[in-house]
């Protein structure tokens, strides 16, 4: 049983560092690449660009729709995503997706 347990701790880290790989130097090992200005992060894709999240949406905290409920503040047709923290969470590291989108009325 512990064999069996190390194994799958092996390969849940294996897991995590392909998926850090992937999503921190992309999936082409023979892509050019460039310094990404970010100590921890090092060099990334040419055609990659690295921006803070601030730059790219609109941040809010604390500020739920009410009730959270309601589906006139959702629309999974939307474009604007609504981030909670199962979904941080869920993701374990990296915020990989969301489970909903916000209507025009519950931006």
């Amino acid at each position: 049983m512990a064999k069996k347990e190390r194994l799958i701790e092996l390969l849940q880290e294996k897991r995590t560092a392909l998926i850090t790989r992937a999503v921190t130097k992309g999936l082409d090992p023979t892509v050019s690449k460039k310094d990404s200005g970010v100590e921890w992060l090092g060099e990334i894709p040419e055609h990659w660009e690295v921006k803070k999240v601030k730059r790219m949406c609109l941040v809010r905290r604390g500020a739920s729709p009410q009730p959270i409920e309601d589906p006139v503040y959702f629309d999974d047709e939307r474009e604007y995503a609504w981030v909670r923290i199962a979904d941080v969470t869920a993701s374990e590291r990296y915020l990989e997706t969301t489970t909903q989108r916000l209507s025009e009325l519950g931006r």
